[in-house]
């Protein structure tokens, strides 16, 4: 297997053989930036934990060098806060035993890019190996730019599989901007109460990130038990915490469906259950 950076990387925690730790994989998840695989994919991580037959694997498609930095970091090199993201991210897979991490190494600019093919033939080649059950990644109406671009990236390369391996399910996952929007019987609901020590154990070793403003661990916890509470108003609380995705499987399941009107089917149900609120009460 060639990936097409020559700095990418492949980490596997326990030491086996990168063929034995990608091909075991039963949960993928394909994320923009270090930090986000723990943000939006904590399912996949926590129904592999400690499971002798699943097995999570992440694949970080960008670098992360855009991300804000301040206090010590601020004077930091590129290269030097790079590496420091990677090093975080290797942590978070120790600790929360994963199968293995795919640094990919694109900066964010050649992901938007839409003439260069390399990222959706990268993840396309390790989606081939892999052959996961369950895929997740960013929603299509996520806020950041290159969020949605390797959500794209992630359903062009899923449609090219052959059909016995394709995915059982495709998720996208919300981080910047949640889900709560879509109407209920749109959103896919994982309950992720379970192990919250765990939880904010992962998402705290982004020191680079909670030291340079922006408290991605406490705001990620509370953005899940909002999302428990406030899922229904006239229902007691059943569990604690709770992410929200949209079930992008069709788009892998019929290559016809155009992505655009995929979206913006949620977006006018939305629109058309506010009217009929409005014009009923």
């Amino acid at each position: 297997m060639i990936l097409s950076n020559k700095n990418a990387e492949i980490f596997v925690p326990d030491k086996k053989s990168i063929f034995e730790a990608i091909t075991r994989t039963t949960h993928l998840a394909i994320a923009a930036h270090p930090d986000d695989l723990e943000i939006m994919a904590y399912d996949g991580i926590l129904k592999c934990y400690k499971d002798k037959k699943k097995w999570f694997c992440g694949i970080v498609v960008t670098n992360g060098s855009g991300s804000p930095k301040s206090g010590k970091y601020k004077k930091y090199s590129y290269k030097k806060f790079c590496n420091i993201r990677k090093k975080e991210q290797k942590n978070a897979a120790i600790l929360g035993k994963y199968g293995s991490v795919i640094f990919l190494d694109y900066a964010s600019y050649d992901v938007k890019d839409t003439k260069n093919k390399n990222p959706t033939k990268d993840i396309q080649e390790l989606l081939e190996l892999a052959k996961a059950d369950i895929i997740y990644t960013h929603n299509l109406a996520d806020k950041h730019d290159t969020h949605v671009a390797v959500a794209l990236r992630t359903i062009r390369a899923t449609r090219k599989l052959p059909i016995n391996i394709k995915p059982k399910n495709v998720y996208g996952c919300e981080i910047w901007g949640g889900l709560d929007w879509l109407c209920d019987d749109n959103k896919v609901i994982f309950d992720v109460s379970k192990n919250e020590v765990l939880a904010m154990k992962i998402l705290s070793v982004f020191k680079s990130q909670t030291e340079s403003g922006k408290k991605y661990d406490s705001a990620t916890i509370g953005r899940r038990k909002a999302n428990s509470t406030f899922l229904s108003f006239n229902k007691t609380d059943k569990v604690d915490s709770l992410i929200y995705a949209m079930d992008l499987t069709p788009l892998i399941k019929n290559k016809q469906l155009n992505i655009k009107e995929y979206i913006l089917k949620y977006i006018n149900k939305f629109k058309d259950n506010i009217m009929e609120k409005i014009e009923s009460v």
